[in-house]
């Protein structure tokens, strides 16, 4: 199972994929609070940081999941 350096207050979970595999979830929103308050990042600059350095780099099999929150209005 992979970790995320600096994200185990964002795990929201974890996952066996098809090959069995434990994956970690992460809230992807937890995890740009996280970058905010370490380095002193916009909200903006936390999400950019995330969708172009965070997400991307953990592309490989076993690799953890970013999930986004769902609100839903009743």
């Amino acid at each position: 199972m992979y970790k995320a350096d600096g994200f185990d207050e964002a795990i929201v979970g974890s996952w066996v994929d098809d090959d069995g595999m434990d994956r970690i979830i992460y809230s992807f929103e937890k995890c740009v609070k996280v970058i905010m308050l370490r380095d002193n990042l916009t909200l903006d600059e936390a999400r950019e940081h995330m969708y172009f350095n965070v997400v991307p780099s953990s592309q490989f099999v076993g690799a953890p999941i970013f999930a986004h929150a769902w609100e839903f209005e009743d």
